[in-house]
């Protein structure tokens, strides 16, 4: 807790995170609110970790967690029929990959919901991505995509830039994003585009 303090001294959001009960065969497991970063805008998690069971909002009912033989894994039947596993890191983060009869099975990342001011942001971040863009668009396939950002002390934007391999070129003007903080703790990074969401989340190592 003395270290988290330390790392952390413009937020004590990671130590009330820290704080929460933890699940008894994964100490980074908390109770409390959690973001999937797929769908961030759509609603919140609610996880008990002693009574080991997932709460998703609209959910006419929680889902009962079993702990596997590994340390921090869990298996779970969503609704009876829909097999959910998940893994834990040591950060607290969530990953579910959830396998519905017939269909092929998809990933989720779940972090748990911090409180976070939107100055986190500062510095330089390298975003890595795997998407349909102009060159592989009429073919369907997914491409690799990188793009480098930077925002200020406050947390605004500054720059952007678009990366093959070694290069990257500078975003122009007119594709500056603006940064919204949504009421539900997520992020809007707004711009000629529209608008994509975005969740922050600090470990208790201030990362």
């Amino acid at each position: 807790l003395v270290t988290a303090v330390a790392s952390n001294p413009n937020t004590n959001a990671p130590i009330q995170t820290l704080l929460q009960p933890a699940a008894a065969n994964c100490p980074t497991l908390r109770s409390g609110s959690y973001l999937p970063l797929a769908a961030a805008s759509a609603g919140k998690y609610t996880l008990d970790a002693a009574a080991l069971t997932l709460s998703a909002v609209g959910a006419p009912e929680a889902i009962k967690l079993t702990a596997g033989a590994d340390l921090c894994t869990f298996t779970a039947a969503a609704g009876g029929e829909v097999a959910v596993s998940i893994v834990v890191s040591n950060s607290g983060v969530m990953v579910l990959r959830i396998a519905p009869p017939g269909y092929p099975g998809a990933v989720e990342m779940v972090v748990p919901a911090q409180d976070l001011p939107k100055s986190e942001l500062a510095g330089n971040w390298t975003v890595l991505g795997y998407e349909r863009d102009a060159g592989n668009a009429a073919s369907g396939q997914l491409g690799h995509s990188m793009v480098k950002l930077q925002f200020n002390d406050a947390g605004d934007f500054v720059s952007g830039a678009e990366c093959k391999g070694a290069t990257c070129e500078t975003w122009p003007a007119e594709d500056a994003v603006t940064v919204q903080k949504n009421d539900d703790g997520t992020f809007a990074l707004v711009d000629k585009y529209g608008t994509a969401s975005m969740v922050l989340y600090k470990n208790t190592k201030g990362q």
